[in-house]
């Protein structure tokens, strides 16, 4: 069993997670491991896998935000990150991002449909199977639910 919280120092009001009583207040990219330190991290955005083993939650630096799972910057940097959710085996973690205007879900990184929606505020990625998600999205004035899959 995992502990984990945002702290803040009161110097500066820099954010960071403590993880087991260890701070966590830098984090890896994937490509060249180089420590960056964190700026931003919104409260909720904390998440676990189901069993325990792995944490994330959104990070961000300047105006860009991207997520970090265990220590490590998964995918590339977006204007605004959802909801975090790991696959019930953990093995998979899913949010939605926003590029400009359009909406776009991401898997581990990995880019998959892009839309000309975005994601109701309040409403969660929900995984419906091993490898099937579910989440609301608005185009123009109405409200869709979007299905996907994992590759």
């Amino acid at each position: 069993l995992h502990l984990a919280y945002l702290a803040v120092l009161q110097r500066g009001g820099r954010q960071f997670v403590v993880l087991d009583g260890k701070p966590q207040d830098s984090f890896a990219t994937a490509n060249d491991k180089k420590r960056w330190g964190i700026s931003v991290i919104p409260n909720d955005s904390l998440t676990f896998s189901s069993d325990g083993k792995k944490l994330a939650y959104i990070a961000g630096l300047e105006n860009a935000w991207f997520i970090v799972v265990d220590g490590t910057a998964v995918g590339k940097m977006y204007d605004v990150i959802w909801d975090p959710v790991f696959r019930p085996d953990g093995r998979h973690i899913a949010y939605v991002a926003r590029v400009g205007k359009d909406g776009i879900s991401v898997v581990d990184g990995t880019e998959n449909l892009q839309y000309k929606m975005l994601k109701v505020p309040g409403s969660r990625i929900v995984f419906d199977s091993a490898n099937v998600f579910h989440f609301l999205a608005v185009k123009d004035t109405k409200v869709l639910l979007v299905h996907e899959e994992i590759k």
